[in-house]
């Protein structure tokens, strides 16, 4: 084994070194400590010089004095630009190894040198020891035999005596007697020691780490996975950063960039796949002019890039390197370099990878804190509303706006957060969610939000320091604000003392089920920005990579602080996030109040002062506009009577039903009792509808699909009812139409004349399951539907009316209105579906999508002028299919006269379109709590108000002034609005409503 020594410390060697690296020998110093040799070679601070690998190792083949040569290298990273001063540290690990370390100016380990090690020199042991025994090899060659030249038995086994002490090798015995001439002797022992080497490579433990790898932090381990799953998409990890020097001075600027990448070890590690990352020298690093602008796109992770333009500078960082800290860390000091220009070599501190060694991998507490946490939160799996509709291939090119925080609402922020005993970003928090409570309609939020891991010992340590939570933030309607901003603090402390846990390990614990359209847990992120402020002046370059939903940012400039959201706009409008914004504002005056949750409003004075249109209407009851025209008919299957023929009818059916009534109850009907119609569609039908209400009596139309049980349960609930039926009817008077006289019952007067306000009708609006609800409808919520119905769809005398839909739905009184009050006439659908025969004069129906949808023949609406439906969406291809054709989509309930609003539909209408409401009609949007919520919330609930309410269920008592819908909409940024779900559990299929709970 070849021994390595160092050079002494005369004046020969130094000069030698001088010539390499260029400076004068007293800038060259030495010392030993041990197995280490310290060499010292001074630069000037204002000078860059530039070496080549060449000049490296000859200055160490001047240092190390050996008489061997270099076999190989296991790790090269050497420092080709010096800066100020460098030492080399050389250390000798084994008798043939060593280790070579530069460091900079500031101490900082800036390249290395691993297992240089060196070979022993056969040819010159040989030769060597030949010259010891004083053989002349002038006149010979290596291939000539031992014995001519000179060499006897005796002096072979001394040469094998010197080279066996020179070789630490074990050699064959007699290994000379095995070889004829120098030439195969060489051979033999160069064989002999590469097969000790090749022997100690399998020994050698495979699994473990070389010493010079470092092992990556959860963060970094879930970043590099990220490029490597989606390179397209690692712009998400990138920090911009764009600011503007006046008269630049680019070189000075790149030596304080180099400056900053010598100071902190992570700007200048690479990362391998295996899971380990390896700190490369300033050298292989290093910023120059040439070089700030970004010419070619590099595969690799590059902690910071630089871009300068003039004066014009862009700093990217990566945030496998970097967090929000850091950032603020490296620009402050970027700062105070350039400014000062003052190099001095800054107090010890710890690097990002004393951090790593020194984490902790025991998260068995945050595990169960996690599962406990996250198991009773609702929203974990609601998905946050949009504008636009996600997809698959959904894109992560963002948008960004920048919002000032008024000084009244900065300073109602301050106050709070003095009252609250919170931080100001803790106050921002809470505020925040409860901005987002009351526009999405969600009594639970759930914001993410960066907590940095760093201790005090780690202050000013560059790296990613940052891990994701969720904090879930809930609070009851009739809680004060006060407790709201007391609860968020409580929660958003609590779920930082067990942020150590990796987030990804969170989400794991939290049984979400991943999707690739969303980020699992939460969708908006709050992050802590507010930092050091940059005397340079910042540039607002805009995001360019959303991996959330929503990133909102405090930060805080030198006019105070303000917001910066950075948002997807594939699926938010600008005016969206600006509505965010403004009624965040909002929310932060109203912490100054002692007000419940339920009692803040978003909605604005603006808002407040506008008023719907209302206009007057004639209060005509149905019964007055069919009795006053004399124009219109009635058909039924082959039959057809006019007007004038049904209202004998209806005289001849008024008196039965008056003797049948007086009969059993003793006195005259009144509004307050009804008339129970079970008939299927038939003249019977219409003559019983209008004979009841010519006598007062408001009617309750049954289909006959309804069990006898539940009639019966009617039946109890009516004060004095009558049936009027096709059949028989037990412990209730009934007139069973089959068995009506032929004779004309003499006529007499009817004193009992219905006015607008009298109850027209009731309908069941639970359908075949759920609890029966009776609700109560008025005459003059028809009269103002037929306003709206005389405006819309244009119907004459000479119209045709098609009732196709079941009598028991409120939506047959609406096809009786657009009949009798414009003395149009009326064709009764023989059977539940289309009929294409009875449509040849058709010229108005209202049917539903579900039977559109089956229609195949689409030739049989050629007479029609409009189509209504509602209940359900359409299918996208009729509206292509039916557009020569006015389609009607109408949205509303039954506790509001049939229908409250319209849309009409084109081909590329929105199917979940609320369109304008009707005449006199209001809707009313209220948030979660039940305060009335601007028009530019998310989720709002409606409620319905204004002409045609109703009166309210039948036996509970008179209704509000507004009647909750249980439908939650939005309204986009052209104004228009959108079903967006339900508020339940509650579904509508053919009309019916279907509570699920109860199915």
């Amino acid at each position: 084994m070849p021994d390595v020594t160092f050079s002494d410390c005369g004046e020969n060697w130094k000069t030698e070194l001088s010539e390499i690296l260029k400076i004068p020998p007293d800038r060259i110093t030495s010392s030993q400590d041990g197995s280490t040799f310290y060499c010292k070679v001074g630069f000037d601070n204002d000078a860059t010089v530039e070496h080549s690998i060449n000049d490296v190792m000859k200055a160490l083949r001047v240092i190390i004095v050996c008489g061997v040569v270099i076999e190989s290298i296991d790790k090269l990273m050497l420092p080709f630009v010096f800066v100020g001063e460098l030492v080399m540290a050389v250390t000798k690990r084994e008798e043939n190894i060593l280790d070579v370390e530069f460091f900079n100016f500031l101490g900082s380990l800036c390249g290395k040198i691993k297992g240089l090690r060196f070979a022993l020199d056969i040819e010159k042991v040989v030769f060597d020891v030949l010259e010891q025994l004083k053989i002349d090899l002038k006149f010979f060659g290596r291939l000539d035999g031992f014995a001519q030249i000179g060499l006897d038995s005796l002096k072979l086994a001394i040469l094998e005596a010197h080279i066996q002490k020179k070789v630490a090798v074990p050699l064959d015995p007699a290994f000379t007697m095995q070889c004829n001439n120098l030439d195969e002797l060489i051979k033999y022992l160069r064989q002999k020691t590469s097969q000790k080497k090749k022997g100690e490579d399998p020994c050698k433990k495979q699994d473990e780490p070389p010493n010079f790898l470092i092992p990556l932090s959860s963060q970094q381990i879930s970043i590099l996975f990220m490029v490597e799953w989606a390179p397209e998409e690692s712009d998400q990890l990138l920090e911009k950063l764009q600011f503007k020097i006046a008269n630049l001075n680019s070189k000075k600027f790149c030596k304080c960039l180099n400056y900053l990448v010598m100071t902190h070890t992570i700007l200048r590690t690479t990362y391998s796949k295996n899971g380990y990352q390896t700190i490369t020298s300033a050298t292989e690093c290093f910023i120059s002019t040439s070089k700030s602008k970004k010419e070619k796109e590099s595969e690799e992770i590059i902690a910071l890039q630089v871009d300068i333009d003039q004066d014009d500078v862009t700093l990217i960082f990566h945030h496998i390197a970097t967090d929000g800290t850091s950032i603020s860390i490296l620009t402050r000091q970027l700062q105070n370099f350039y400014n000062k220009y003052n190099f001095h070599a800054p107090d010890r501190f710890p690097q990002y990878y004393d951090y790593i060694q020194q984490r902790s991998v025991d998260h068995t507490e945050e595990i169960s804190f996690w599962k406990a946490y996250l198991g009773d939160a609702k929203s974990k799996c609601e998905i946050f509303p949009t504008d636009k509709p996600r997809s698959v291939d959904l894109s992560f090119a963002s948008k960004s706006r920048t919002f000032e925080i008024p000084k009244p609402v900065q300073k109602a922020l301050q106050k709070a957060c003095v009252e609250f005993s919170s931080s100001f970003f803790e106050t921002i928090m809470a505020t925040l969610g409860l901005t987002l409570r009351k526009m999405i309609g969600r009594e639970e939020i759930i914001i993410g939000t960066a907590v940095d891991l760093r201790t005090s010992s780690y202050a000013q340590t560059v790296g990613n320091f940052a891990n994701l939570v969720p904090v879930v933030l809930r609070g009851s309607s009739d809680s004060l604000v006060e407790g709201y901003h007391k609860s968020c603090r409580d929660t958003i402390r609590l779920c930082r003392r067990h942020a150590s846990l990796p987030f990804d390990k969170i989400v794991g614990v939290s049984d979400v089920v991943k999707t690739e359209i969303t980020s699992p847990l939460f969708q908006i992120l709050l992050v802590n920005d507010t930092f050091d402020v940059v005397d340079f002046d910042h540039i607002d370059s805009g995001a360019f990579f959303a991996k959330y939903d929503q990133t909102w940012y405090l930060r805080k400039g030198l006019a105070g602080y303000y917001l910066v959201a950075e948002y997807r706009g594939n699926l938010f409008h600008e005016r969206t996030i600006d509505a965010i914004a403004q009624n965040f504002f909002r929310c932060s005056i109203a912490t100054l109040h002692s007000l419940k949750i339920k009692d803040v409003s978003l909605f604005s004075k603006i808002e407040q002062k506008q008023k719907e249109k209302n206009i007057d209407f004639p209060l005509t009851t149905l019964l007055q506009y069919f009795l006053k025209n004399k124009h219109g008919t009635f058909k039924y299957e082959e039959q057809e009577l006019s007007y004038v023929e049904i209202k004998l009818k209806v005289i001849q059916m008024a008196i039965l039903i008056r003797k049948t009534f007086f009969k059993t109850y003793g006195h005259l009907p009144t509004n307050g009792n009804c008339a129970v119609i079970k008939l299927k569609r038939s003249f019977d039908l219409i003559i019983a509808v209008l004979a009841s209400w010519k006598l007062s009596l408001f009617v309750f139309p049954i289909s006959e699909a309804v069990p006898k049980a539940r009639i019966e349960h009617f039946a109890q609930t009516l004060e004095n009812p009558i049936f009027i039926t096709d059949q028989s009817v037990e412990k209730y008077p009934y007139i069973d139409v089959t068995r009506i006289s032929q004779r004309k019952e003499k006529n007499s007067n009817f004193h009992n004349a219905v006015m607008s306000h009298d109850l027209s009708y009731v309908t069941c609006t639970s359908g075949s399951t759920g609890t029966p609800k009776l609700v109560c409808t008025e005459f003059h919520g028809h009269a103002n539907l037929a306003l709206n119905y005389a405006i819309l769809l244009k119907i004459n005398q000479n119209s045709v009316i098609y009732q196709l839909v079941n009598p028991s739905f409120d939506i047959f009184f609406a096809d009786l209105g657009k009949a009798v009050v414009h003395g149009a006439s009326l064709t009764f659908a023989s059977e539940d579906i289309v009929n294409e025969h009875e449509l040849e004069d058709v010229t108005h129906a209202y049917i539903m999508p579900a039977y559109l949808s089956r229609c195949k023949d689409f030739s049989i609406f050629r007479s029609m002028q409009s189509i209504q439906f509602g209940g359900e969406p359409i299918n996208q291809n009729l509206l292509k299919e039916l557009r020569e054709i006015k389609l009607i989509q109408e949205f509303g309930l039954t506790e509001q006269t049939v229908y409250s609003a319209y849309t009409e539909m084109s081909e590329n209408t929105n199917t979940r379109e609320i369109g304008p409401c009707y005449l006199n009609v209001k809707f009313v949007f209220r948030d979660v709590d039940g305060s009335l919520a601007p028009r530019d919330c998310f989720r709002a609930q409606l409620h319905l108000a204004g002409v045609g309410l109703m009166r309210g269920y039948y036996g509970a008592g008179a209704a509000a002034d507004e009647f909750p819908t249980g439908d939650l909409v939005m309204t986009s940024s052209d104004g228009k609005r959108f079903f967006v779900g339900r508020g339940d559990s509650q579904v509508k299929l053919r009309g019916f409503r279907i509570e699920l709970h109860e199915v």
